[in-house]
């Protein structure tokens, strides 16, 4: 069992499941993918703004990082009303459909080092992606019908999604 947040919760992926999983992210980490980022689209490389200064200043900010990943989490829990997820919660555990809390707590990364979050979805043909100290997701191989609700709950937190290859 996992302790998270005072709760506990039961594994629902065995050994065998896990290394299945695991191994789906790097063959899925090749596909096309998405940003769910709080930009609208890509900064170009010698952009006369200030990006990764306003990237750093919300990373390091408490308070602004924490409005940053609730949304993103936002967009998880409503994500996951319509579909199945599949969540490396742990180094060799995944949870099947996780609990809301058990979600947020995982993307606010309460008490935890720097680390990232794996989501699978729609029988592990979608990858969601989260490394902490990043300002996005990145999802891998959606399909179009997953792209165009993760559109609208993106949207719904004040979010975009854009594809650097659609550019």
């Amino acid at each position: 069992m996992i302790e998270k947040g005072g709760k506990h919760m039961e594994g629902k992926c065995d050994e065998g499941v896990w290394r299945t999983y695991d191994d789906r992210i790097d063959s899925l980490m090749e596909k096309p993918y998405w940003i769910v980022d709080m930009l609208p689209k890509q900064v170009p490389p010698r952009s006369g703004g200030q990006y990764f200064r306003v990237e750093d200043y919300i990373v390091n900010d408490d308070g602004r990082k924490h409005t940053l990943y609730t949304k993103l989490a936002n967009v998880l829990v409503k994500l996951n009303c319509y579909v199945d997820i599949e969540v490396r919660c742990a180094e060799e555990r995944w949870e099947t459909n996780p609990s809301p809390a058990f979600l947020y707590d995982l993307f606010l990364f309460e008490g935890e080092t720097p680390r990232s979050i794996y989501i699978l979805f729609a029988d592990s043909e979608s990858l969601m992606v989260l490394h902490d100290e990043d300002t996005n997701m990145t999802v891998y191989n959606p399909r179009p019908d997953l792209l165009e609700l993760l559109r609208a709950l993106a949207g719904s937190e004040g979010l975009f999604v854009w594809s650097p290859s659609v550019e």
